[in-house]
Parts: structure tokens; C-alpha cells; sequence
């Protein structure tokens, strides 16, 4: 399954050319994200990630690994915009790889037939999650799946860190989990996904840069 998830990173449109392609990714995920301005709406740190510079980003990144255990979902990716659009693309990897698996993990531990519909907040961040993974993957897979080698480090990186449980409550202090004594069991399964991944990244170097082309 994986496998599957690797080869439709890759089958991505790649991003414009530099001379077609916007200053900032065109990604409108309401109400968390206007790349038109940009307007930021994901708390505490939306002012800080909307002001921040190409200068100033990689302060601000060190600020919000301090605090990762409690970051939403929605404020990771958020983070990974930005970086990527100020041209800190490595680091933005990084956290993009990072919100996906604590999207997954949210996902996971929010108890059965939580989600509901439309207004329910898990509902929300549950779709919110879907649209930023879509929507800014199509530009940071490519970059990412350009270079494997860092691409396996990083994906390392993030699997090393996560075998932590974060949060979840603290990041969503209205929302309902399942009991916490059940999120190891959630993570492991993640885990093996990524674990499957890079697997596949390390087997087919060859296949992928020829899907690339």
C-alpha cells in the first residue's frame, strides 16, 4: 500500500517553471490558510508564521520544535508552506513529512464515527489535513523524491521522532480521543507505512528517477 502512496507522490503535475509559477504555492484550505496575502489563521503563532522572512523562518522553525508535541496538525503544515515558499525547501520536507504522520495519527485516535459531517470540528481538521497534504504535496514531493538519498535521511528523521507520542489533547483541547493506553498501537501502524516506504525508496532509486522523467 505504501508503494502505491510513493507512486502517486510521483505522478504529481511538477510545479510551473519559475517563470510561470507563483511567488507562494496558490493554497486556500479554509479557514487555516490564503496563500493571496497570506492570511494565516492556525492560533498563537499565525502572526509570526504570516510575518515571517526567508531570514527570519528558520528562528521561528527552532521555536515550533520546541513546542512539537502540542502542535496542530494544520500549524505544521502551515510551517511547511511557508519555509518551502521562502526557500528553505530541505527544512520543509521535513515538516510537511512530520504533519502527515500526526495527521495520520489524529485521524486514527479520534474515536469511530467521530468525524461526522460537515461543522463537526473533527469533521474539520480531518479534511483540513487531507487538503493541505494534497494540495502542497503536489509541489514538495517533487523537490523531495529529487534527491533520495536526503529524502531517506530525512523520512529516517521524522520515523525516529514520532516513535514519541505528541500531544494530541493539549493540540486539540475540545476534541474527544480514543484512551491514550490505545495510541502506541495507532503509531505502530503508521510506523510500518513509513517503514514500507522507505523500503521502496531504497529498493527502486532506478524505477523512481525514471518515473520522475
Amino acid at each position: 500500500m505504501r508503494c502505491l502512496l510513493v507512486m502517486g507522490m510521483l505522478c504529481v503535475s511538477p510545479a510551473a517553471s519559475p517563470a510561470d509559477e507563483p511567488q507562494r504555492m496558490p493554497i486556500y484550505v479554509t479557514p487555516y490558510y490564503d496563500s493571496k496575502g497570506p492570511k494565516i489563521e492556525v492560533g498563537p503563532l499565525s502572526k509570526e508564521l504570516t510575518d515571517a522572512t526567508a531570514a527570519t523562518i528558520p528562528a521561528l522553525a527552532d521555536k515550533m520544535k520546541k513546542e512539537w508535541p502540542t502542535l496542530p496538525v494544520e500549524t505544521m503544515y502551515v510551517l511547511a508552506i511557508r519555509l518551502f515558499d521562502l526557500g528553505h525547501k530541505d527544512d520543509a520536507v521535513y515538516w510537511f513529512y512530520s504533519a502527515q504522520w500526526r495527521g495520520f495519527l489524529y485521524r486514527d485516535c479520534i474515536p469511530h464515527g467521530a468525524p461526522g459531517g460537515i461543522g463537526n470540528p473533527a469533521f474539520e481538521h480531518v479534511q483540513a489535513s487531507k487538503a493541505f497534504h494534497q494540495l502542497a504535496g503536489q509541489h514538495i514531493n517533487p523537490f523531495a523524491f529529487g534527491d533520495l538519498a536526503k529524502l531517506q535521511k530525512t523520512l529516517e528523521t521524522v520515523q525516529q521522532e514520532n516513535a514519541k507520542l505528541p500531544k494530541l489533547a493539549a493540540a486539540y483541547p475540545d476534541q474527544k480521543f480514543i484512551p491514550e493506553d490505545q495510541w502506541p498501537t495507532k503509531n505502530e501502524k503508521i510506523a510500518a507505512g513509513f517503514r514500507e516506504m522507505l523500503q521502496f525508496i531504497v529498493n527502486n532509486p532506478d524505477a523512481i528517477k525514471a518515473m520522475r522523467k
